[in-house]
């Protein structure tokens, strides 16, 4: 079987961004199964986002699971920036 982290070693803590779909969460298990400890990182991007879901899903495979609030950031930094472009038409 491929490892896919095989530069690191079994022990060590990796930082996983975590949407909790399928793509986030096979990485999750894939990493602890070669024995990494697993730390996941939602980013919220968008306010009231329900994040129940996330949650069961880091529970459900027992990863610790850390919530960025990042969603004055995104909307100032990026999404500004896209409408302001599109209100300029430089889309």
């Amino acid at each position: 079987m491929l490892n896919l982290f095989q530069p690191l070693q079994a022990g060590q803590h990796i930082l996983l961004a975590f949407s909790g779909g399928i793509d986030s969460s096979a990485a999750a298990v894939l990493a602890k199964q070669a024995g990494l400890q697993v730390h996941a990182v939602y980013m919220d991007l968008f306010p009231g986002k329900d994040l129940t879901r996330v949650r069961e899903v880091a529970d459900r495979l027992e990863i610790d699971l850390t919530v960025w609030d990042l969603t004055e950031s995104f909307r100032e930094k990026v999404m500004r920036y896209c409408w302001e472009e599109y209100r300029n038409g430089r889309t």
